[in-house]
């Protein structure tokens, strides 16, 4: 009996002495400690993580820069409950575990700090080296540690490098592992089940071995009221809590968001996302897509901007990521990023560029009229022709005819020059290959793309490209591509709800939910539903269609996109204060247009209206449409472009309309054949329209007089390959002449693709 209380002295001086030495040989250099390696993670704005991958080592780790307190109590209590009073080593404690270790013949108790615990960590070739030398080098660093760090660093290191089992290192991860939730949400119970796995993480597993980790927990709760943390009878409370761990999946939201940021290469792990913004899009769209499967419709996208950042809040690409058995086993295709045909969503892009080049104003009247444009035939969505529109109806009811009219008149090259500006970079092709058809859905763009460019529309015309982090570069480009004047004048027009007479998305929400703008688009087919929506802080997108390009008559962009962008934007400011209203930007002025032609009005304009017009840019020519007259009794009459005239009086919808009655002043519109068209071999139909009284027409062919008809009479030319020249004139010498081109079989020359219009009429 002596001789083994002699040996347990003498174990316990080594220890002092060991104690000792290594408290001297400790140098004041900084000692390295370098942080956990973390997983590969993505976390939205506010810190929550969206998606956690495996470190370089093979681990699971979510570091921390601070913890809450009753995580850092239950540590102390099952670690060190002297670690703010000791300087890295506590020589009583490892006497203490030494003497209770011989007296056992096993390991009955430790004698390590927190800090010497941290150093082990720091040293993995350590583990496994049990000897003096190796304690003493322990001891060693953790009195550098001691003097290199703080005591709150330190532990703060030890919480986020704890082993907690498996590959599971650091408290955060163990915390959403075993209880679904980060470290700030844990109980007392849970923050002692936890602080006691580090010890003997797979012997204590909680999951695998649960009678040991609750007999652990209690212990550390009983250490935590005796340490002073809790009341004895908190401790007695948290020991009836059941343990409640069980293995929670890692976190994957937002699959598609992250997915996007991955391949973005970003290595900011604090996204721009908003998780709850994310939550509300997701409930807006699962019942809405679960609502369409019965007509074939089998997904959607959405994306959610903010304005003055340009930063992604949301975005969902599919109906479900893991789908892998319904209509269409896709889910990973990202279609916020997939581009699709817009259908119309374009033309408030045209309508910006056409209110700048001083083209037209809100109130000018457009005709609209069926045309033929070098192979385009557009028709309204409605079937439907109005002779005239004015352009603001024409863009709110979202009319091809007057679109197509006026991209014929402002240029394909040069709007598509302001898309590619706005971000729209998959329309790559050249002018030529899109044509007219590119306001109406003749090219492909991406949801992301598209409400990013809308964004600039609410931004006063400034874009700029869209982020997906949250500390976004401040070198990021910016770039004008309409003017705020221009903008302004596009969303005014459309935050009007009312579209062919019905409120359609706004029956869906409350009436306090702030205006916005918003634009549809359905693209040729009934392949694609889109609706952008902006104001001045959020841009909406949201797509509904097929990744497999099947039709469906349901898929109109009024119908089932436009009700969701508005429930979005109404959770959007559930809790939140509308915006300011957007100030009128300082180019922008009222004045009085002929309220039937929408032109400055005449002395014999009979009525008007106000309008806001960019002052000096929008047309100042007089309303050409009102006349007088002369006579006894002079009386005013309408006098429209040859076009509308004919169409006007063809369908039984001319008022007080008459011809001129000097005749020196006809119309006239060449119809058939279209200037710049290219022609295969065949007949080809002249046709034109005139205000002509006389009705009789004279027709050209390459400068030689071909007939003379009536206006209605059908006449047919068969021209040899090569190019033409067609002129036809009334008996008051009005006149117009258009080029085209016969093609030899077997040949595609390329043929005139602009057409020029005199000052007046244009529309």
């Amino acid at each position: 009996m002596r001789r083994e209380t002699r040996r347990r002295c003498a174990a316990c001086a080594v220890i002092v002495v060991m104690s000792a030495v290594a408290l001297m040989s400790a140098k004041t250099r900084p000692v390295s400690h370098p942080k956990p390696a973390p997983s590969p993670a993505f976390y939205d704005s506010a810190g929550v993580p969206l998606r956690v991958g495996l470190s370089d080592r093979g681990t699971l780790n979510l570091p921390r820069s601070t913890f809450p307190k009753r995580v850092s109590q239950a540590t102390l209590a099952a670690e060190d409950a002297r670690f703010y009073s000791h300087h890295g080593v506590d020589p009583l404690a490892l006497i203490r575990a030494t003497w209770q270790n011989l007296s056992a013949r096993r390991v009955v108790s430790g004698g390590s700090t927190l800090t010497m615990q941290y150093a082990k960590m720091l040293d993995p070739g350590g583990r496994r080296d049990r000897t003096l030398r190796r304690k003493t080098r322990e001891i060693a660093r953790a009195v550098r540690l001691e003097r290199t760090l703080s005591k709150d660093e330190i532990l703060s290191a030890y919480l986020n490098r704890a082993p907690y089992g498996g590959n599971l290192e650091g408290i955060e991860i163990a915390s959403r592992i075993y209880f679904g939730h980060p470290a700030d949400e844990l109980s007392i119970a849970q923050a002692a089940l936890l602080a006691a796995l580090p010890r003997a993480p797979g012997r204590l597993d909680p999951i695998r071995y649960p009678d040991r980790a609750i007999r652990r927990r209690n212990h550390v709760l009983d250490r935590m009221a005796a340490c002073g943390f809790i009341s004895a009878a908190e401790a007695t409370r948290q020991k009836q809590m059941p343990l409640g761990a069980r293995r929670h999946p890692l976190p994957f939201l937002a699959p598609h968001f992250c997915d996007a940021a991955q391949a973005l290469g970003m290595t900011d792990r604090r996204t721009s996302l908003r998780m709850d913004v994310q939550s509300a899009v997701e409930r807006r769209l699962s019942p809405a897509i679960e609502r369409y499967r019965t007509h074939g419709i089998s997904q959607s996208a959405a994306v959610v901007l903010d304005v003055r950042t340009g930063a992604v809040v949301a975005m969902v690409g599919s109906a479900d990521y893991h789908d892998a058995g319904r209509i269409s086993a896709s889910g990973q295709v990202n279609g916020a990023m997939a581009p699709r045909s817009p259908g119309s969503a374009l033309k408030p892009f045209l309508y910006a560029l056409a209110f700048d080049r001083g083209l037209i104003s809100p109130s000018t009247f457009i005709a609209d009229v069926p045309s033929d444009y070098a192979g385009i035939e557009p028709r309204n969505y409605n079937r439907k022709c109005m002779g005239f529109v004015r352009a603001d109806v024409a863009l709110l009811d979202s009319l091809n005819l007057p679109a197509v009219r006026l991209l014929d008149a402002a240029g394909t090259g040069d709007f598509l020059r302001l898309l590619r500006n706005a971000g729209l970079t998959t329309l790559n092709r050249s002018p030529d290959h899109y044509g007219l058809g590119i306001v109406i859905g003749g090219g492909e763009v991406t949801l992301l793309d598209l409400t990013n460019a809308c964004a600039a529309l609410a931004r006063g015309g400034v874009w700029m490209p869209y982020t997906l982090s949250a500390t976004p570069s401040s070198r990021r480009p910016r770039l004008e591509i309409c003017s705020a004047e221009a903008a302004y004048l596009v969303r005014r027009i459309l935050e009007n709800p009312v579209r062919f007479g019905r409120e359609s998305p706004f029956e869906f929400i409350q009436d306090a939910t702030p205006t916005f703008a918003w634009k549809t688009g359905t693209s040729n087919g009934h392949r694609d539903a889109w609706t952008v929506g902006w104001n001045p802080e959020f841009a909406v997108g949201v797509w509904f269609g097929n990744f497999d390009n099947r039709p469906s008559e349901k898929l109109v962009g009024a119908e089932i996109a436009a009700p969701v962008v508005a429930q979005i934007f109404e959770d959007l400011y559930r809790s939140r204060p509308a915006p300011d209203p957007a100030p009128v930007p300082a180019g922008l002025s009222t004045r009085a247009v002929c309220a039937r032609s929408g032109y400055p009005p005449g002395l014999h304009c009979p009525a008007t209206r106000a309008e806001l017009q960019i002052a000096g840019v929008s047309p100042a020519a007089v309303c050409p449409v009102h006349r007088v007259r002369p006579g006894a009794a002079p009386s005013v009459f309408e006098r429209w472009p040859a076009e509308i005239d004919q169409y006007l009086r063809t369908h039984g919808l001319a008022q007080n309309s008459g011809a001129d009655p000097s005749g020196l002043s006809d119309d006239l519109r060449i119809r058939s054949p279209v200037d710049g068209r290219v022609y295969g071999t065949g007949d080809i139909v002249l046709q034109a329209a005139t205000s002509s009284p006389d009705g009789r027409l004279f027709w050209f062919v390459d400068g030689m007089l071909f007939t003379d008809a009536a206006a209605h009479q059908p006449l047919v030319l068969r021209p040899d390959p090569g190019r033409h020249r067609v002129s036809c004139l009334t008996r008051a010498g009005a006149s117009e002449t258009v080029q085209f081109v016969v093609a030899d079989p077997g040949c595609h020359p390329r043929g005139l693709v602009t057409r020029s219009y005199p000052d007046n009429s244009v529309f």
